[in-house]
This record gives C-alpha cells, structure tokens and sequence, in this order.
C-alpha cells in the first residue's frame, strides 16, 4: 500500500493513474481490480474492434471521449455463445472457412457502425479504409479485393518495396 497524501491505494492503482498510456482488452479494463479507478481517457483506440460483440465494444467507448475504431467487418463476425446446441449449429454452418456469409452468429458493432455512416453522406467522411495490403500475393489479393471489396484493395507497389528493403539493409 501507497499514501497518496490523503488516503493509501495499492501499488497498482497508484501505477496505473501515473501513465498516461494504457493497453488493455476490452474487458479486462474494467475488471475488479481497477475498480478503484475511474477511467476517462481522452481517445479510446480499439483494434479488432470488428470481431468484438457489441457489449465487448461498449466497455471502452463509455471510458473514452474521443472514439477510434479499427477494423475489418469483412473478416471473422464476433461469435457469441455458450449453449452447446448453438455451438454445433455454428459449427456445421462455418463450414464456409468461417466467412458466415449470411452473418446469422453475430454482427459486430463495427459492422452496424460503418453500414449506417456509408448511409449517410454526412457520415462518410469519417470512415477510412486502408486500402493497401502488404499480407498477400498479389494473385490472393487481387482476387480477395475484386470479391469482397469491390477492387479497392490495392497491392503495393514492389519498386518503392525494394527501394526501400534496400536502404533499409544498407544502413
């Protein structure tokens, strides 16, 4: 235990209330443990926040004032279950390599997010889609930009790679 000047705390809660930078999983942040702290931050930036349920994705945005979500709602749907009988029905369905077309185990909060703001054109401008791949083939991602995102998934452009694999090797 601490003494902050008025009252103790545990070395934790001093620790976590001195940095200005924290990362967390969306539930853990608002575990028992920092139940003495009230968060508020100034942006919230969630990574993968497209595969998290719509409960996972509220815990941080009601810490935050400033809100970055990031993601991919073409990927995996957040799957919410524990009931054996759905386990299955969710298994026999995947049978597509987990890209539930029909989307009937889960829609993210990242994926009614980003369908309402491309619905309103006052909206738009605040989604941004990174629109270079770096992960694939070029083949893979032709053919994975021409199929789920409408050919505007560009692939680098490999001179401007080699140049700078280059300088980066001869420093």
């Amino acid at each position: 235990m601490l003494n902050d000047g008025s009252n103790e705390i545990d070395l934790r809660t001093a620790f976590v209330k001195s940095v200005n930078v924290i990362g967390a999983t969306c539930i853990h942040i608002a575990s028992s443990q920092y139940s003495k702290i009230n968060f508020r931050f100034d942006f919230v930036i969630m990574d993968e926040s497209s595969k998290a349920s719509p409960a996972e994705n509220l815990v941080p945005i009601n810490m935050g004032h400033n809100i970055v979500l990031i993601g991919d709602h073409k990927q995996l749907p957040p799957v919410i279950t524990r009931e054996e009988a759905v386990k299955q029905k969710v298994k026999e369905r995947l049978e597509d390599n987990g890209l539930d077309i029909e989307k009937e185990f889960g829609e993210s909060l990242f994926e009614k997010l980003i369908t309402e703001f491309e619905a309103n054109e006052n909206l738009q401008g605040f989604i941004k889609m990174l629109d270079i791949q770096y992960r694939m083939p070029r083949q893979i991602g032709n053919l994975i930009s021409r199929f789920f995102y409408d050919s505007k998934l560009k692939n680098p452009n490999t001179t401007l790679l080699q140049t700078l694999t280059k300088r980066n090797f001869t420093n």
